[in-house]
């Protein structure tokens, strides 16, 4: 059923072109949001990846992560 709505809502996107402009705005507006968050998080893991290797000790490097992924307040 899901899967069905998805579908549709897809087709509509593609072939209406007024839907398709404001979902192309949709996605430029969240991308931008989600930037920093994403450039944060992908120094964090570059950052532990230098420190300690995930070949070496998986779990230690497994915590660190975990410690360091949290939500930003």
């Amino acid at each position: 059923m899901v899967s069905g709505l998805f579908k549709y809502a897809v087709k509509l996107i593609l072939t209406d072109p007024r839907i398709r402009k404001e979902a192309g705005k949709f996605a430029y507006k969240a991308y931008t949001k989600t930037k920093p968050i994403l450039d944060e998080k992908s120094s964090i893991l570059k950052k532990r990846f230098k420190e300690n290797s995930s070949f070496i000790d998986p779990f230690k490097f497994k915590n660190d992560l975990k410690k360091n992924f949290k939500k930003p307040k």
